[in-house]
């Protein structure tokens, strides 16, 4: 709050962070240094536009009234979530499957189109009683994945002192 107050008034402020849930809160433009020097620079929205990597999908797949009055054993229920997952990736290029554990799918749309958005969303209420969908939701990716492939090219100071000293001798 106060940090917002400042800024309210017109003020700037430099905020040095790692915990990029503050950073959505708290910044108008972000940058994203590695090996100190910046990568990039800009809104929120502009850095997951430029450096995303598409949208994230996740549903929730329940056992419907159906399914729980015959008792339908756990393996049933695994083969619908399979089957869910083998429609999604068929009819959405570029998709993979980044987590599959209770119920929960988590698929990973490797393209920011706003049409493969609104696809999804098609798709999915087109298919939800099928599939016995409880919820979804479809988000674009998050800061912090942005931030991390970003900071997976950090190179350890120590070993960035050895390659700039290094003389290569060519004859």
């Amino acid at each position: 709050n106060c940090l917002n107050k400042i800024k309210n008034k017109g003020k700037s402020l430099i905020l040095t962070t790692h915990s990029m849930d503050e950073t959505e809160v708290l910044c108008s433009n972000i940058g994203i240094m590695v090996n100190g020097e910046f990568k990039c620079l800009g809104s929120l929205q502009h850095l997951k536009s430029k450096y995303g990597d598409g949208y994230t999908l996740m549903a929730k797949i329940a056992l419907n009234k159906e399914d729980q009055d015959k008792n339908i054993v756990h393996q049933d229920i695994n083969e619908k979530i399979e089957l869910f997952i083998k429609y999604i990736l068929g009819k959405i290029k570029n998709s993979f499957v980044k987590e599959n554990r209770d119920g929960f799918v988590n698929i990973q749309i490797n393209d920011n189109s706003t049409k493969v958005l609104s696809f999804v969303f098609s798709l999915i209420e087109e298919i939800k009683s099928t599939y016995s969908i409880e919820y979804y939701v479809v988000t674009q990716t998050k800061l912090e994945q942005i931030f991390l492939n970003f900071a997976s090219r950090q190179i350890d100071p120590g070993t960035r002192l050895l390659s700039e000293k290094r003389t290569i001798f060519s004859f």
